[in-house]
């Protein structure tokens, strides 16, 4: 399968990460978007609701891009500026982080290393927050043990669904490639790309697929697809598009003539 396989599927329709694999195309891999998981915004009434109140707030968490653009996005139409708000604010990553930075929130919190829901917990374990208003727009598969631990250290949470990831069917056309191994390596984003992915396979296509490269953007995906018996080709450090594209460009490399 390895001579012949020239697809790299990204399970995500984004214009940042096809710009991060541009490259990877031009050293002859096809680069192939296979939306797995669609990402939908929430009813916005209840995040109208915590920003029209956003100085209540002693601190924002921010764990997605996905939510940073939700939160941009309601914000503008509510004509309030981000950019006054005068609690801390912290995000999970660096991709995060420049992207609430583009929004104008001064991020003070961040992991020091492992940009993951586990790692974002240890930095806001540093915190005190025993009695502090903390607002925590998220998505609506968000793992549940960010809340549980705010909760143990005392703050006040208040958790605002802005987005939902909903499935989306893969096409006859990407189950013959995936069959007749026409893939080498599958790049995930996300820990729901890889269970979408899974759950509509059957047997056969799911043993082809583990015989893939997986590459994962960071710790809670890679334990995803651990779950699924996939084993993990590799882990992008930093954990953003760029990272993960420079990782798999490195370990494919060009396709030679």
């Amino acid at each position: 399968m390895e001579g012949t396989a020239r697809q790299v599927w990204i399970l995500r329709e984004s214009r940042r990460l096809v710009e991060a694999f541009a490259s990877l195309g031009e050293r002859g891999w096809e680069v192939v978007v296979v939306e797995v998981a669609a990402v939908v915004a929430a009813p916005g009434s209840q995040l109208a609701e915590a920003l029209s109140r956003l100085d209540h707030y002693h601190l924002l968490v921010l764990t997605s891009q996905e939510a940073v653009a939700q939160l941009s996005a309601q914000a503008q139409a509510m004509g309030i500026s981000l950019a006054g708000f005068r609690g801390q604010v912290a995000a999970v990553g660096e991709a995060t982080r420049r992207a609430a930075q583009a929004m104008g929130l001064a991020v003070a919190i961040t992991p020091e290393q492992g940009f993951s829901q586990a790692g974002l917990i240890q930095a806001l374990s540093q915190t005190a927050l025993e009695g502090r208003r903390v607002l925590w727009p998220r998505g609506d598969r968000a793992a549940p043990a960010l809340a549980e631990a705010l909760r143990s250290q005392g703050a006040i949470l208040e958790e605002v669904v802005v987005y939902r990831t909903e499935p989306r069917v893969l096409s006859a056309e990407r189950r013959g490639d995936l069959r007749e191994g026409q893939v080498r390596a599958v790049v995930y984003t996300a820990p729901s790309q890889v269970r979408f992915l899974c759950q509509q396979l059957d047997p056969l296509e799911l043993e082809v697929l583990r015989e893939t490269l997986a590459f994962s953007i960071g710790p809670e995906t890679s334990r995803a697809l651990s779950q699924w018996r996939i084993n993990v080709a590799g882990e992008a450090s930093p954990s953003s598009y760029a990272g993960l594209a420079e990782l798999v460009s490195r370990r494919l490399g060009p396709i030679l003539p």
